[in-house]
């Protein structure tokens, strides 16, 4: 509400009004109800933006929301051994390709920043709906696997075990989706975890490791509100960041710099010296 949007509570027990722009779906306990399901779809259709962050504990219920935009939560929750961290708190890297949804992951990137996932499915896309697909959040390249077995990830160890469908590799845990929806451009995005932009995440701390949460947030909502809000105040860089001497230039710089002002200094601190010495 700080950030310039007016908030208000939607329910798909009727149709989205049509001042709402973007609906935010967060780990949904249960599926829809036929009516509640059309009332989705009829605001999908207009071309409503969506933010919809998923859990690995709600997989069943969120995959068929998923589903409806060609992905699916992957099974299991992602974890990595990591001597700094609970092994399912991942920390998700931010794409180059995430430079064209918004400035802010771009700055995140070239200041090496993540952003800590815990508890995530990664995100698999199964069919093509017909969007601009851009990998915004991803993994770390080795290390990271599905994990099936492990529950208790305070006292019990991870062990990676390819036999029963554990796969290492890297995972998208956030995705942008877009397309043209009559004269406006559509735009979703997808989280294999809902906790990313708690409270809680947004004070956690890793050791060696630069966090940026609220940046997800600020960003995510910058792109769907078609760069409006939060407000940019950024400045353009300065034009004349470079000033060049002729010969002449430095020569008259070179005798101010060795000799008149040298001179000055030393005759004020002379004429300061002898009022002082007068008194």
């Amino acid at each position: 509400e700080n950030q310039g949007f007016d908030v208000a509570k939607v329910t798909m027990d009727q149709q989205v009004p049509e001042d709402i722009n973007i609906i935010v779906i967060s780990d949904m306990r249960e599926w829809c109800t036929p009516e509640q399901e059309a009332n989705l779809q009829q605001y999908i259709d207009r071309g409503g933006n969506l933010f919809i962050l998923g859990e690995p504990k709600r997989r069943d219920v969120m995959n068929n929301l998923f589903a409806k935009f060609g992905y699916e939560m992957t099974t299991g929750v992602l974890v990595k051994r990591d001597t700094n961290l609970q092994a399912d708190v991942i920390l998700s890297y931010p794409t180059k390709e995430a430079d064209s949804i918004a400035y802010d992951f771009g700055a995140m990137r070239s200041r090496r920043m993540v952003i800590t996932t815990p508890s995530t499915a990664g995100l698999e896309q199964i069919a093509d709906k017909g969007y601009t697909v851009t990998n915004m959040f991803k993994t770390d390249t080795i290390g990271v696997w599905n994990e099936l077995e492990t529950t208790d990830f305070i006292d019990d160890t991870v062990r990676l075990n390819p036999a029963i469908g554990e796969v290492e590799k890297i995972y998208n845990t956030v995705v942008a989706l877009s397309r043209k929806v009559g004269n406006k451009e559509q735009k979703i995005i997808l989280t294999g975890d809902a906790d990313c932009i708690s409270n809680g995440e947004f004070g956690r701390r890793v050791p060696g490791v630069r966090t940026a949460n609220f940046s997800l947030i600020t960003g995510s909502f910058f792109w769907m509100s078609d760069n409006e809000v939060p407000i940019d105040v950024r400045r353009p860089y300065a034009i004349d960041r470079k000033l060049f001497v002729g010969e002449t230039g430095a020569e008259i710089l070179d005798y101010a710099l060795l000799g008149v002002f040298p001179g000055l200094l030393l005759f004020l601190s002379l004429f300061i010296w002898l009022r002082r010495r007068g008194r």
